[in-house]
């Protein structure tokens, strides 16, 4: 294999190892189509850290990443590992690649869409002749849908069996070609002190004994051939309307048969009273819940009772104008006029069929209806019948057929099979008969059919360290009529090992011995696996809990502390034996005792978790601040206690007290000072200014609701003599975040302000910039003045003597430094004129 081999030598391993590898095919290029047209993925990795892969079949572009990044990027596992199976799936994996042990593990990964996946991998070193590991080879294969299968079949298995339980006054039996009971519910069960226990998994026989079973599987065998049979009993508990029928599947084979009962005694006793009065007739008439209707012989309707009007939606003036063929569904008039010439041929005194009408508002309801001629001076004139909506029990049939249908499918995808054995003449006879359904056969390691399953096959596959424990359960089951209930190992053909869950019920015999067993076979291997990874997430779950820094309790309803971790003791200083015996009153501050204890209605008005504070004094006598979060806790829907977890927010609150006063004290000093301040950030955007700021500057309303940055500047540079000077040094500031600046801005009405800039540091970081502005106008002309009058007389407004002594001292200094200048002063005191 070119491909394959280059790869090998990128990973830096042998090519003549690599030439071993149970994967090499002898055509490179029919090998790769083989392996890139499976449903399963293959991966192969050098055995030596780090690891680097060997071969990545194109299959695993189905996730939705590249290829190249299954072969480019070491950690491509770790990213798409789901976080809650990660550290689990991956550590396990590098521990097995250490002690070269095979690795099995069922997890979920992200694709790159963003779905989750499913996905069993399976991996293992492949060693050469020597027994020297030459490679980490795996499989991997994607489970999602057999997973959503999985939910999806119990969720209508569910639906199944709520739907057949409520189907009113009625009782449901579902039975096997070995007239074995599959399914018993409804209403009548629980009416005659029946559960489904009594019915399911039995036979006929074994619930009616004797001559009533008998009669009761000559009717069902009947159902099986196709038959549907209703017969109407009368016994002690009242009149029953029982009708018997074969189930078909999709094909229309007949693979199970259904019995549904129903309490009619009401139905039998108005019909006897109609017969005493014709006016109690017409009142049962018109309030009977089935369909009373008569038609003439052309089919005309002569009279219909209100459940007609309810169940067809037709007025009864607009269905007495109807005829029959107005009524019935096309596909199913032929059958109701077959029906008719029989009785009218008189083959049949009344017929009971099924037949499917439309409703007025175009809807399909399907009848029971029985009918039968009515005759007047010997001949008949008209036809009266009984109809009953069966819509709903035909759904009912439908989602049992599909329950039962999808049995077989539910096995399979549970790894649950069901087997009996008949004992025909000792434990290990050869005359036993065992019967596994197809998903023990595939449990085994077989197809279905493919074997033939007796004791001693059965023996020989149990791995030789159980066979003593299933033998002497299964013995004593047999002999003592015990319930046999046994887990054990079983060697596949594969090699591979199983745990297997082998339960079943006896059936003894009128000469007290065991005739029968029944059970079911569950490969509980992965369970059993998921249990005991569960039992170690557990175990970290307590360490977590043990170790965490809050403190984590629960107490029960009355008050009282029933767990506690080690947190608990190091806040409150009691140890946990002293606060196990103690009341959560015992340790709460009693000024929050009042919030402590109305939290409780609270949690159980909407089982929320609610969070408050409170102090509680410690074994020291010191006090302690809490930030509580309580949930309540439930078993079966009843509460039972108080779960929480307490922060110790102590420090916290005594650091946030320090800071309110410290804001309180800048914000006084803030908005207290004689300078107009501004703070911006380096985005040029207002963060916030004093008062004297606005009013220096005679910020408009609408600046100061919109603090708008531009906004402000425009209106600045509106009241300055020279606003792009203002707006060169703004720019100057900006472009140095550390830069510190003092400079005078001069207002077109004579003000003059003084500008200090310097950078906004946190933790010696620039965020923004501090501006400060005082209005320095008098200063300035008062400075301004004292010049003045240093060089000028203040009665004349002349330059004085000090003004003359510079301008000569300019005029000689620059006469010195030319040799042609010449220089004469005349000086004359006007004082001594």
């Amino acid at each position: 294999m070119t491909t394959l081999k280059e790869d090998t030598q990128i990973a830096g391993s042998d090519t003549r190892s690599v030439a071993n590898l149970p994967i090499i095919a002898a055509d490179d290029s029919i090998f790769r189509s083989f392996i890139e047209n499976l449903p399963a993925m293959f991966y192969a990795v050098t055995p030596t850290p780090p690891h680097k892969p060997i071969f990545i079949s194109r299959s695993f572009e189905r996730f939705g990443y590249p290829l190249e990044d299954w072969l480019t990027k070491p950690d491509i596992w770790d990213i798409i590992t789901h976080p809650d199976d990660r550290d689990e799936v991956l550590g396990k994996t590098r521990e097995a690649l250490k002690r070269g042990e095979s690795t099995d593990f069922l997890y979920r990964i992200y694709c790159a869409d963003g779905r989750i996946a499913w996905i069993r991998d399976r991996g293992c070193f492949i060693k050469n002749k020597d027994g020297v590991p030459v490679c980490w080879q795996g499989v991997i294969i994607d489970m999602t849908p057999q997973i959503q299968a999985d939910l999806e079949i119990k969720r209508r298995e569910q639906l199944y069996r709520s739907f057949a339980k409520n189907i009113p006054d009625t009782g449901v039996l579902l039975f096997d070609h070995d007239l074995r009971y599959l399914l018993a519910d409804g209403v009548q069960l629980t009416a005659r002190n029946w559960t489904s226990e009594t019915f399911e998994g039995k036979t006929v026989f074994e619930v009616f004994p004797g001559a009533e079973g008998e009669l009761w599987a000559e009717h069902y065998r009947k159902a099986l051939a196709g038959e549907t049979q209703t017969r109407l009993d009368t016994n002690a508990d009242g009149f029953f309307s029982t009708t018997i029928l074969p189930i078909r599947d999709e094909t229309g084979t007949i693979f199970a048969g259904m019995v549904i009962w129903q309490d009619i005694a009401g139905r039998i006793e108005s019909e006897e009273k109609l017969r005493e009065s014709e006016a109690r007739y017409r009142e049962l008439f018109e309030n009977a819940s089935d369909i009373i209707y008569v038609h003439d012989l052309e089919g005309n309707y002569r009279s219909i009772n209100k459940a007609g009007e309810s169940v067809f939606g037709y007025s009864r003036e607009e269905a007495l104008k109807l005829n029959l063929s107005n009524v019935i569904a096309p596909d199913h008039l032929e059958q109701a006029r077959e029906a008719f010439q029989k009785k009218l041929a008189g083959d049949e005194t009344k017929t009971i069929y099924e037949v499917d009408c439309i409703r007025k508002d175009g809807g399909r309801v399907t009848l029971e209806v029985n009918s039968s001629l009515a005759f007047k001076d010997g001949k008949p004139f008209a036809v009266q019948g009984i109809a009953r909506d069966i819509t709903d029990r035909r759904v009912s049939e439908e989602a049992l057929r599909k329950s039962e249908a999808n049995l077989a499918a539910a096995q399979r995808i549970t790894h649950l099979g069901s087997w009996e054995l008949e004992l025909k003449d000792g434990i290990n006879s050869t005359k036993n008969v065992i019967n596994w359904s197809d998903e023990v056969y595939r449990i085994f390691g077989y197809e279905p059919r493919s074997i033939e399953p007796t004791i001693e096959f059965i023996y020989n596959a149990i791995r030789p360290s159980d066979r003593t424990i299933f033998s002497e359960g299964f013995v004593s089951a047999i002999k003592e009529g015990k319930f046999f209930d046994v887990e054990a190992r079983i060697v596949l053909p594969d090699g591979r090992d199983r745990l297997l869950k082998t339960q079943a019920e006896t059936v003894i015999g009128p000469n007290g011995r065991t005739e029968r067993m029944f059970g079911t076979i569950q490969d509980i291997t992965d369970s059993r696996r998921a249990e005991e990874a569960l039992r170690d997430s557990e175990a970290r779950y307590r360490d977590l809990i043990e170790n965490a820094n809050d403190l984590i309790y629960t107490h029960d309803m009355d008050g009282y502390f029933t767990s506690l971790n080690r947190a608990g003791e190091l806040v409150s200083g009691y140890s946990r034996e002293e606060l196990l015996k103690m009341h959560y009153t015992d340790i709460v501050a009693p000024e929050f005792l009042e919030a402590a204890s109305n939290m409780a209605p609270r949690m159980s008005e909407n089982d929320k978790p609610t969070m408050y504070e409170i102090e509680i004094i410690a074994k020291n006598g010191s006090r302690v601040t809490l930030e509580v979060s309580t949930r309540m806790m439930y078993a079966d829907g009843v509460p039972i206690g108080v779960q929480g977890l307490g922060r110790d927010i102590t420090e916290k609150r005594i650091a946030e007290q320090k800071i309110h006063e410290t804001v309180s004290l800048f914000s006084s000093t803030f908005e207290s000072t004689a300078d107009g301040i501004i703070v911006m950030s380096l985005d040029r955007e207002i963060i916030t200014y004093n008062k004297k700021f606005g009013d220096m500057w005679q910020l408009p309303a609408s600046i100061k609701t919109t603090k708008d940055a531009d906004e402000m500047i425009a209106h600045l540079c509106s009241q300055l003599e020279e606003p792009d000077l203002f707006l060169s040094d703004l720019d100057t500031l900006y472009g140095d975040p550390m830069l510190a600046t003092d400079s005078l801005v001069r207002l077109k009405d004579g003000r003059i302000y003084e500008r200090y800039s310097q950078p906004q540091l946190t933790d010696g970081v620039p965020v923004g910039r501090v501006c400060c502005f005082r209005d320095i106008t008098e200063r300035t002309l008062a400075e301004e003045r004292l010049r003045h009058y240093a060089l000028h007389d203040p009665l004349t407004e002349l330059p004085n003597r000090a003004a003359f002594m510079n301008h000569l001292s300019d005029a000689v200094a620059r006469s010195e430094r030319s040799e042609y200048a010449q220089l004469a002063v005349l000086f004359r005191d006007l004082d001594l004129c």
